[in-house]
This record gives C-alpha cells, sequence and structure tokens, in this order.
C-alpha cells in the first residue's frame, strides 16, 4: 500500500464502518469504494532488470515503443 493512500483508506474505512452499524448491509457500495481505494493504491514489489540498456515502465505495464 502506497503512504499516499492510507489517509484516503482510512477514511473510507471508518465512513464504511459507521455505516455498516448505522443501515447493515446498505454498506456494500462504501465497502466497495474502500475495496477499490485499497486496489487504487497498491504498491506491489517491481523487478527491474540488471541490463543497462532496458527500459523500465514507471507504471504496471508495458513499455509498446522506444523513442
Amino acid at each position: 500500500m502506497a503512504r499516499e493512500g492510507w489517509p484516503f483508506l482510512a477514511i473510507a474505512a471508518a465512513v464504511s464502518l459507521l455505516v455498516t452499524f448505522v443501515w447493515g448491509w446498505w454498506s456494500a457500495p462504501f465497502w466497495l469504494a474502500t475495496l477499490f481505494i485499497l486496489q487504487f493504491f497498491r504498491d506491489p514489489p517491481r523487478e527491474v532488470p540488471e541490463d543497462p540498456s532496458a527500459v523500465v515502465s514507471p507504471a504496471d505495464g508495458r513499455v509498446v515503443e522506444r523513442p
């Protein structure tokens, strides 16, 4: 989890928990939003090749063209 996402996740989880206590299963959309935030700010480990001529993408994905 990226450090920048912790405040968003904490707020979303707190709101989801509050809505769960008040309205029960009607809180499902709030929990889905919390899961989305968790997925959005994930920070998986990345393997960087040791090849000096390798191109590394700054995000998850593929470099499809070199300039």
